[in-house]
């Protein structure tokens, strides 16, 4: 099963979309999917047809296609390429096991294409899952007997919020695991246990989804073989090819090679219809002369209008998928705060735009509540001028847009209550997990921090000491070897290095925070 971030979108006057922007997402992606096999596929002239009267399905599943015996089915919304995707994927990783098929079928082993508009809940087979919010954020398919993905990550739609990986492997292998490897493999299970446990035993997949148990273990292997995981991010090591696999953990690569009957004459990887993120279309609700371009970063919308270039909106999306690879919990609050990004041409003004507003704290804090709580669009701004102006540079220096990404940390989480039931919870996201969670707590620190460091005249003459956000803001400017500043006494604190020899006690907690201590560890002026 598979975790999945919650998505959220704003538009005109503050409505909340959901199914919009999916369906958005939907019509952005024909062009890319024009040009794709599933649109030059034999496959077509398969038509998707109605299920089977004696199949006895829910009637909430309106389209069917046979798949050599495995019944692909969905609700009205899905578009037909969805299906051919799925034939031919299930082909390619069957190429070689027919058995594997065959016991699938025996089993009545289904594949259900939830449409990029629907939660998991709203399919039939899932309907009771509870609760409902938890699952629906928590997953975009699952594996078994009924098995399941995302239309959008079948037809790498836009606003895929799994566009790096496939969604139908890991689920797939799932279902082989449990309905077709353990079924006619009396050892699989035991041979696979062995594997799991002696790659636990050597620490390898510490902290990754991989290590949950031996059939996440398994469906994560077969994605890595098949070139179609995730890399580097809260529950995600670097091991996301075959290669890396090999390299990594080659007993297991040697394992799912042997099951999947894989060698030189059928060597299959998996690889993406469209790659993403792309600029895309801004959704219809909001789209004006002034707004025009989209990107969907992780759900984080960052808009622009005609006039701002593709690298820009980009580099815009780079910066904050990185800065925040290990910290989705603040960057799923800082979505949920109604917050989007502009990007401003040459020429243009932030306040040409609707909504755009100066970063500030008052915006996010009521005095009597928590932050975040506001129901109101918040749009802030960033020029292309700065994005461009150092992008890809190993001189790189004063990024604002780091900058302002931390200050909005700041407010929306580093100044809220402490959730009393935050530990006690049941139902924990994937990337909540192994995290401590920031709130005012976060605060006072800083403020210790701050406290010491004019103390000792550090930051003098600089923004840093104009107030503790301020403070925390340039500091992880510098922590990600984005700043250009030099202090009163001639100090450079622009990289992390200079930060740690400066002020090594901001340095540590900023780290605490933003790095991860076993995986790769980014900086602005470095390539992805």
């Amino acid at each position: 099963m598979k975790r999945f971030v919650l998505i959220t979108l704003l538009v005109v006057n503050i409505l909340v979309l959901s199914d919009c922007c999916c369906a958005f997402g939907r019509e952005e992606s024909d062009e890319g999917l024009r040009k794709s096999e599933v649109s030059n596929s034999r496959n077509n002239k398969i038509a998707v047809g109605t299920p089977p009267e004696g199949m006895g399905l829910n009637p909430f599943y309106k389209k069917y296609l046979d798949c050599e015996g495995i019944a692909v089915i969905s609700s009205e919304r899905v578009d037909d390429r969805a299906f051919y995707r799925v034939e031919k994927l299930l082909d390619k990783m069957l190429e070689n096991r027919p058995d594997i098929r065959k016991a699938l079928v025996k089993d009545g082993v289904r594949y259900v294409i939830i449409a990029a508009e629907e939660q998991v809940t709203d399919i039939p087979d899932y309907a009771d899952m509870k609760p409902k919010a938890f699952w629906n954020e928590r997953s975009r398919g699952f594996g078994g007997r009924i098995t399941s993905c995302g239309e959008e990550n079948l037809l790498s739609f836009p606003t895929d919020r799994y566009e790096d990986e496939s969604i139908f492997i890991h689920e797939l292998a799932h279902a082989i695991d449990g309905r077709g490897l353990s079924k006619i493999e009396p050892d699989f299970k035991e041979r696979l246990k062995r594997l799991y446990e002696d790659a636990m035993a050597k620490g390898l997949y510490k902290h990754d989804y991989a290590s949950t148990n031996m059939s996440e273990y398994w469906a994560e292997s077969v994605q890595a073989f098949f070139d179609a995981d995730r890399e580097n991010n809260w529950n995600h090591n670097h091991v996301n090819t075959r290669g890396e696999l090999y390299e990594y953990d080659p007993k297991m690569a040697d394992f799912v090679r042997e099951k999947f009957g894989i060698n030189e004459d059928n060597d299959w990887r998996y690889k993406l219809l469209v790659k993403q993120p792309s600029v895309i279309d801004a959704p219809k609700e909001i789209r004006s002369e002034l707004i025009s371009k989209y990107v969907w970063c992780r759900g984080f919308s960052i808009l622009g209008s005609n006039k701002v270039s593709d690298k820009a909106m980009l580099e815009a999306d780079r910066i904050v998928r990185n800065m925040f690879r290990y910290r989705h919990d603040v960057l799923k609050a800082i979505i949920d705060a109604k917050v989007q990004l502009a990007v401003i041409a040459q020429g243009q003004s932030p306040k040409d735009i609707p909504h755009v507003r100066k970063i500030g704290r008052k915006w996010f804090v009521n005095t009597k509540k928590s932050s975040g709580k506001q129901s109101r669009l918040f749009r802030f701004s960033a020029a292309e001028s700065n994005l461009l102006e150092s992008a890809g540079n190993p001189a790189a220096g004063d990024n604002l847009l780091i900058r302002d990404m931390a200050l909005l940390m700041y407010y929306v989480t580093g100044l809220r209550e402490i959730d009393p039931e935050y530990k006690k919870r049941k139902h924990v996201q994937q990337y909540e997990k192994g995290l401590k969670r920031i709130d005012h707590r976060f605060d006072e620190k800083v403020k210790k921090l701050y406290r010491k460091a004019k103390m000792q005249n550090l930051w003098a003459g600089t923004p840093a000491m104009k107030n503790r956000f301020n403070y925390f803001a340039e500091g992880v400017q510098s922590f990600f070897n984005a700043n250009k500043i030099i202090t009163a006494g001639n100090d450079p604190v622009n990289t992390r290095e200079q930060l740690q020899g400066y002020d090594p006690d901001m340095a540590l907690f900023i780290g605490d925070i933003f790095k991860h201590p076993k995986r790769v560890d980014w900086r602005y002026s470095e390539a992805d």
